[in-house]
Formats: structure tokens, C-alpha cells, sequence
């Protein structure tokens, strides 16, 4: 990824099929048109982290959706959701690609408007952080 030089990247790629929405959907019963989508992300440690958080999000259905493009102006597609993925090795921020240097906060609150954090964060807010080797030791 562009601003990262020599570290590599981390592709993401989804492919989705065609099908027929279901009641949460923006047209039940119709159908939709599937896609692929690619997003990268840099092999570091907050592109790993970034990972864990955009797997999360799209287990919970909120990376994609089915809608009107803005892309073809088409209704019944597979669209992106409201948080935002880095779709170009370079760029910048205005062609959704990298460097972006606070991608990775935006994504956090993205993700946290959502109530998505990382498992660490969860069990800090929980207060079932485990303690690690050397506290227990004291």
C-alpha cells in the first residue's frame, strides 16, 4: 500500500451472488445483482487490527448491503454500508486509497458507532480483561 514501502499489503475480497432480497433488504422479494469488491489494507500492526475490526463488520452486515448504486445510478445492488473501506493501493484519501494517515481512527469510530470493537476493547469495557502472567504473580 502506497505509504507503507516494503511492508505489503492485505487484500480483502468479497464476492457476492445474485439472489433475492430478503425483509431486512431495501426491496423485499426482488431480486439483486451481485459483485466482487477488493479492499487493501497495509500489513502492519493497524491493518491487522483493521482486519479483525472489518471482519466483525461484515459478519454483522454492515461492510455491504443491497441498494441504489451511486456508482451506475442502478437500483438492486450490491453496495457498499457505512463503513468505509480503502478500495485503491494509492491515491489518497479523495480515490479511497492510501496514504491516508487517520483512516484507521475513522474506521474505529465508524466501527464503534456500530457497537464493533476489538475483542481487547470489549473485555476492557466489560472488566473481564484477563490479567496478564506477571500481575497474577504480585
Amino acid at each position: 500500500c502506497n505509504g507503507y514501502p516494503g511492508d505489503g499489503c492485505i487484500i480483502l475480497s468479497f464476492n457476492f451472488s445474485g439472489g433475492t432480497q430478503g425483509p431486512n433488504h431495501y426491496r423485499p422479494g426482488e431480486p439483486y445483482a451481485g459483485a466482487s469488491r477488493t479492499a487493501y489494507l497495509p500489513h502492519v500492526d493497524d491493518g491487522k487490527r483493521a482486519v479483525k475490526l472489518l471482519e466483525k463488520a461484515f459478519r454483522r452486515g454492515e461492510l455491504f448491503t443491497v441498494g441504489k448504486s451511486l456508482t451506475n445510478n442502478r437500483d438492486n445492488q450490491t453496495t457498499y454500508g457505512s463503513i468505509h473501506l480503502k478500495t485503491s493501493l494509492s491515491g489518497g484519501p479523495q480515490s479511497h486509497g492510501w496514504p491516508d494517515n487517520t483512516y484507521f481512527s475513522r474506521l474505529q469510530a465508524e466501527c464503534a458507532a456500530k457497537m464493533i470493537f476489538l475483542d481487547e476493547m470489549e473485555d476492557e469495557m466489560m472488566g473481564t480483561k484477563k490479567k496478564k502472567q506477571s500481575d497474577r504473580l504480585l
